[in-house]
Parts: structure tokens; C-alpha cells; sequence
């Protein structure tokens, strides 16, 4: 077996006991997987043939992949709900992807993923920051995740003085062991409906199955009027139910929510590879990535594994797309690009909203301080935000606008989280929005400080659109009144990136 073969291997028969830890059974993995791997490699075919036009390493397989895919099988089941192959509609892209790769490999003779001697390594991490994002919402995955993390630090480490050389083997054994016991021992004890995260799951199960049986345009929970939701993560997880004859819960509350974090955190491995040169770097960044977390003033704090809003968990793989493609064209001229910006737009939106609009002034932050320095934009990077706004707008329009969740209101959020504030105004209200922004996002401003002291950082393209992705973030949290002080979802997204 080729080392590309035996690593894909790896990852699903990793992400299938995951799966089963995650009290899926066997069958319904197998199923799942399935249906997700023919999205995932129809994905990661179209982003190397038509866009990329390279082989992609296994986290760009698995990420652009998924988001990719995901979002031509939605389109397509949507497309096709209504016809006679309204079972299989899911498929279309999968089936165009496999025609055409069967019918190219005979002119060619190049793969669609890449082959490097990291990928081993990299998919042990990519395990553990998938563990450290459901750890801290699902719990019996948090402290295996840190002992396999250390077990791995060992085990790469190469200064005597700092981990017990002579004894090196039997400290990785010791902890591997102990995180298996751990494991084990969580996943024993927790309570029979562990995995009802919050209140809402049983609206979004509502929603999963009014999507894949009725699609957007019909609504179950108020027949006669259109949803004016995010549905698109919702559409997806009834989608798979459907294709893979799930029952319910199954994909919202383990499985979806297993196969949405492994793509967020390839992709998450993918960004953070562009900024740190070293490994060891890499691998520390991608673990205070994924444990990162803030003072829990705003519902669950500010990490990324938001499991009890499985729209904003999931959708964030959309977004972080959004900063790997623009990495990309630091690399090299991509193809076609304004497509695969209204295709990533699209489903970011869709997702959740903050993402699409956090991501669109991301980019538009980026061409107002271009335009700027260098006093001219670029045609390629103009059509890219022409066709990013036109999707944003667009789609606002088709499936927000309306909707009356919102109004202009600055300083709201503070006595949405903590109601006592609500008998203050004017100041004390000023000084506590500031106090709690920082509670949120201090860390993060660390790291922007850090950027804007080293020019050869704070010239970067990329960083300057992850810049902008904070400014509208903290602006749009503090300007706008949504019910419940939703509004930070903005700054929250803005935070991940």
C-alpha cells in the first residue's frame, strides 16, 4: 500500500472510532462515512483540477474537500427535490467528479492530493486538536486529548535535558495507556443523553428534517412562510440523514458535529502552516488553536468548539476556506478564482451569517488598505470581491432580509449577557462593553500587537484581511442589538480567524 493510500486510510479509520466513541454504531459510521467521503473526494477533485491545478496535501483533501463538496451536494439535492431523483440528487456532483476523473486519468497521470513525508505526523495532530475542540462541550474527549498531546511532544522531542531521553519510550507508552483508560473510563460513565448539548437541538432536528424532505422553500415549523434562518449546515446534516437512512439525532448531535471539526481543523493546520515556518511552531499553534478558550461571560465563552450552535461550529469551516484560498493566491495566480470565492462565500453565509459578512469585510478591509498603500487594485483582486459581495447581498437578501432580528442599537450586548447592566447606561456602559470585549479577545489583540511590530507581518496580505475580519468584528458587536446579544457571534467569528 502506497504511504497516500495508507494515510487516508488512517484518517477514516480514525474518524470512524471517533464516530463509535461518539455512540454512533458501527453500521450508521459506515454510512455516514460513506455518503461524507464521496462529498469530501468530489470536493478535493474540483478544487485540484479546476482551481488549485496541483495535487493538495491531505488537510487541503480534507478541508477544501468537505467545504467544497458539501456545498455542491446541498445545491444539488435542492436542485433535484423535486424530480424523480430526489434520493440520489445529493450525488450529481460525485457522479461529475467521478466521469471526469475517470476519463482525464487516461491523458493524465496526476493525483488529486499530495504525497509528503509530514502526513503521518500531521494526522496524529490533526487527531488531537479534533479531540481538544470537542473536549471542552462533550468533556470525556478533553483530558485524553491532553495526554496524547504530551505522549506526542515526547515523542518528537529531541533535547535530553528537557524530556527524560533514557526513558523516552516507556513516558509515551505511560501516557498513551493512560489516555486510553481516561478515554474509556469517560465514556463509561457519562449519562445516557450526553450528547443533548442545549435546548435548541430539538429546533435544529426540526430543521434537518424539513430541509432534506421539503428543502428551503417550505418551512415545518411555520407552514405558509419562508425560513429566514442559516440553514445551510442544517440542510447538509438532513441531507446525509436521508442519503445514509439515519435515524434521528444521529447527525446532528455526534456525527455531523465529528465530521464538521475534522474539517475545521485541517484547515485550521493549513492557515496556521503559512505563518509558522517550523513544525514544532505549527504544532503549538494549532494546540492553543484548538483549547483556546475566554471567561465564559457569553453563553459558552469564546472557543471555536461551540457544539450547542452546530451552525457556527461547522460554518466555520467555510470561513477559514475563505482565509486559505487567500493564502493560496500568495502562492500562486488560482484559477478562476471569483467562482470559488462565491462558492466559499455562499456557504459561509448560508452557515451562519457573522461568517459571510466578517469574511466579506475582511476582504474589503484588505483592498481599502491596498488601494492605499499601493495606490492601485488589482483587476484579479476586484473581480474576487466583486463576486464575494454580490454573493454576501445576494444571498442577505434571499434569505435574511425580513427577517426583523436586528436593529441598529449600539452598546446592547453588555446587559444581554449580564442582565443586572440593564439599570445602567451612558459610561458605566461604555466601560463595561470595553471590560468584556477584552475579556473575549485579549489574547487575540496579544497577537495583532505582535503582527503590527514586525513589518514583514503586518504588510502581509493575509494578515491584513484577518485584521480587518477583528475590526468588524468588535464594530458590528457594538453597534447592532440582537436578541440575546447574538450579535457577538460576529466578534466571535472574527476571533477564530
Amino acid at each position: 500500500m502506497s504511504s497516500k493510500a495508507r494515510n487516508l486510510a488512517v484518517a477514516l479509520v480514525g474518524i470512524l472510532l471517533l464516530l463509535m466513541l461518539a455512540d454512533v454504531s458501527f453500521s450508521e459510521s459506515i454510512r455516514v462515512l460513506a455518503v461524507c467521503t464521496l462529498q469530501v473526494f468530489s470536493g478535493a477533485f474540483f478544487v485540484s483540477r479546476v482551481w488549485y491545478r496541483r495535487r493538495l496535501k491531505i488537510e487541503e483533501f480534507i478541508g477544501l474537500g468537505f467545504v467544497v463538496g458539501v456545498t455542491f451536494s446541498v445545491v444539488s439535492e435542492q436542485v433535484f427535490l423535486n424530480s424523480s431523483i430526489s434520493s440520489i440528487g445529493w450525488a450529481f456532483p460525485c457522479v461529475v467528479a467521478g466521469v471526469w476523473y475517470f476519463v482525464g486519468k487516461k491523458r493524465s497521470t496526476s493525483e488529486i492530493f499530495d504525497e509528503f513525508v509530514d502526513n503521518s505526523n500531521n494526522l496524529v495532530w490533526l487527531g488531537i486538536g479534533v479531540l481538544a475542540v470537542l473536549g471542552p462541550e462533550w468533556y470525556w474527549p478533553a483530558i485524553p486529548a491532553v495526554l496524547i498531546a504530551v505522549a506526542q511532544l515526547i515523542k518528537i522531542s529531541q533535547d535530553p535535558r528537557r524530556f527524560a531521553f533514557r526513558f523516552k519510550k516507556q513516558l509515551v507508552g505511560a501516557f498513551r495507556l493512560l489516555a486510553v483508560v481516561v478515554l474509556g473510563l469517560g465514556v463509561y460513565i457519562r449519562p445516557f443523553s450526553w450528547w443533548i448539548e442545549d435546548s435548541d437541538f430539538g429546533f435544529f432536528e426540526a430543521l434537518t428534517v424539513s430541509f432534506s424532505n421539503w428543502g428551503i422553500n417550505g418551512n415545518s415549523l411555520a407552514v405558509g412562510s419562508s425560513i429566514k434562518y442559516h440553514w445551510f449546515v442544517y440542510a447538509w446534516m438532513g441531507s446525509v440523514t436521508k442519503a445514509a437512512h439515519l435515524p434521528s439525532w444521529v447527525m446532528l448531535s455526534r456525527a455531523g458535529i465529528v465530521i464538521g471539526v475534522v474539517a475545521v481543523v485541517s484547515l485550521a493546520w493549513t492557515a496556521i502552516s503559512y505563518f509558522c515556518r517550523s513544525y514544532m511552531a505549527r504544532i503549538i499553534a494549532l494546540l492553543i488553536f484548538c483549547f483556546f478558550d475566554s471567561y465564559p461571560s457569553w453563553g459558552s465563552g469564546f472557543r471555536i468548539g461551540l457544539i450547542s450552535s452546530p451552525s457556527q461550529l461547522i460554518g466555520f469551516a467555510w470561513l477559514l476556506a475563505i482565509l486559505v484560498l487567500l493564502i493560496e493566491q500568495q502562492k500562486q495566480r488560482v484559477k478562476y478564482s471569483p467562482l470559488l470565492f462565491t462558492v466559499l462565500f455562499a456557504g459561509a453565509m448560508l452557515s451562519k451569517i457573522s461568517h459571510g459578512v466578517v469574511g466579506l469585510s475582511g476582504l474589503l478591509f484588505l483592498v481599502v488598505v491596498e488601494s492605499i498603500s499601493k495606490k492601485k487594485i488589482t483587476t484579479h483582486r476586484l473581480l474576487d470581491i466583486a463576486a464575494s459581495a454580490a454573493t454576501v447581498v445576494g444571498l442577505f437578501f434571499a434569505f435574511y432580509y425580513g427577517a426583523n432580528n436586528a436593529a441598529l442599537s449600539p452598546l446592547k450586548f453588555p446587559a444581554a449577557i449580564q442582565g443586572e447592566l440593564s439599570i445602567y447606561s451612558g459610561a458605566f456602559i461604555f466601560v463595561a462593553a470595553g471590560f468584556l470585549i477584552l475579556g473575549l479577545i485579549n489574547f487575540q489583540l496579544i497577537s495583532v500587537a505582535g503582527g503590527l511590530l514586525d513589518k514583514s507581518i503586518r504588510n502581509d496580505a493575509v494578515f491584513i484581511f484577518c485584521l480587518g475580519t477583528g475590526v468588524s468584528g468588535v464594530l458590528l458587536s457594538l453597534m447592532i442589538d440582537v436578541y440575546m446579544g447574538a450579535q457577538l457571534y460576529f466578534l466571535h467569528s472574527a476571533t477564530i480567524i
